[in-house]
């Protein structure tokens, strides 16, 4: 029986886009989109961020050197965050599953983006448990993540329900036992979870 519903965040509560913001950072920087792009979001320094293996401060510096730009820390800061949408019919499923079962989250991501998303949206201290890769130092699909969250929910791997956008991340949720929606563009999320039994 099927105890709780773990999240992913991003593309599953809110969507993001790099294409803006990479755009506005190769305006005042050296580095062309492309570079930036790749910067952002596969360079051994953001995984690092994502890591926790480095400090925000530090993460900023390191950016702006890494790709010369022209603006101030904070312009730099603000673009790297501002690449977010909240997914509205998502995000109103927490308070309605909660009546029912314990409800997390599991995300890769980084301390800029949490605080960002916190300070703006306003749903993240619904859930029940929350596990982060940058305080976790863990990265899914890594089995330990998924073990800490069933563990700060008090479930069995096989009491949980995990939502990811991404295969490796669903296949690594069942691959520890639990049970796990693929979201894709072309699914409702309602209509799985009421295939799953966990909405009526």
């Amino acid at each position: 029986m099927i105890r709780a519903v773990i999240f992913d965040l991003g593309k599953v509560l809110v969507h993001f886009d790099w294409k803006r913001s990479a755009a506005a950072m190769a305006r005042r920087s050296a580095k062309s989109y492309n570079e930036i792009l790749q910067l952002v979001t596969q360079s051994p320094l953001a995984l690092d961020f994502e890591r926790g293996k480095i400090s925000t401060e530090d993460f900023f510096v390191q950016l702006s050197q890494s790709m010369d730009y022209g603006g101030t820390i904070d312009e730099l800061r603000h673009l790297w965050n501002d690449i977010f949408e909240p997914i509205q019919k998502h995000i109103d499923l927490i308070s309605l599953l909660k009546s029912q079962y314990s409800v997390g989250l599991i995300s890769n991501t980084n301390a800029s983006h949490v605080a960002w998303i916190e300070e703006r949206y306003g749903f993240l201290h619904q859930f029940d448990a929350r596990v982060y890769s940058h305080e976790t130092g863990l990265i899914k699909p890594d089995r330990a993540i998924y073990e800490i969250a069933c563990s700060r929910l008090d479930v069995a791997m096989p009491e949980a329900l995990f939502i990811d956008d991404l295969p490796a991340n669903v296949e690594g949720a069942k691959a520890a036992g639990m049970r796990a929606i693929h979201l894709t563009p072309e699914i409702s999320l309602i209509d799985e979870l009421r295939r799953e039994k966990i909405l009526s």
